[in-house]
């Protein structure tokens, strides 16, 4: 029998907003490790190894089932997935541009401090995308910004069940 996955109606925008903040993450990554002036041939690299990385981290965003979860029940078991994607994402990232650079000389970013502080980016952009989603779907912005008519009670008399 075949099994049919749920997609999330939102899981399109979410793996658009995800591109975003990958490029983000990547192009920070470079501006960061160069004293934000990247050099011209960075760029190049730049353009070149952004398709890779955003390619990598979208497709275990997928195995790891981020686009499945509907984010107002998402627990830290979820961020410590974006955790780990976002880990392996840069590692495989790594690694696919140092094979490529074998055969093309000077077209991928070959820096690994740009892949670490990419990873460390890549984790807090997706990470905190991910929490803001979570608030959201919670209630705890409209909670914030909407008066509380809530009357308060206090049950007496329940014991141990209540």
């Amino acid at each position: 029998m075949k099994k049919n996955k749920v997609i999330h109606k939102d899981a399109i925008l979410i793996a658009l907003v995800d591109v975003l903040l990958v490029i983000a993450s990547l192009y920070i990554a470079t501006s960061l490790r160069f004293d934000l002036i990247i050099p011209r041939i960075f760029k190049v690299q730049l353009l070149y190894t952004l398709p890779i990385s955003v390619l990598v981290i979208i497709v275990l965003n997928i195995v790891f089932g981020l686009y499945n979860i509907v984010w107002k029940y998402a627990s830290v078991d979820v961020i410590l997935q974006v955790f780990l994607s976002s880990i392996m994402g840069s590692a495989i990232t790594f690694l696919i541009t140092k094979l490529l650079s074998l055969y093309f000389k000077h077209l991928f970013i070959e820096s690994r401090s740009i892949y670490l502080i990419f990873a460390l980016i890549n984790v807090l952009f997706l990470g905190g995308f991910r929490i803001i989603l979570r608030l959201i779907g919670t209630g705890t912005f409209k909670k914030s910004f909407h008066k509380n008519d809530n009357k308060r009670i206090m049950v007496v008399g329940a014991g141990w069940a209540g």
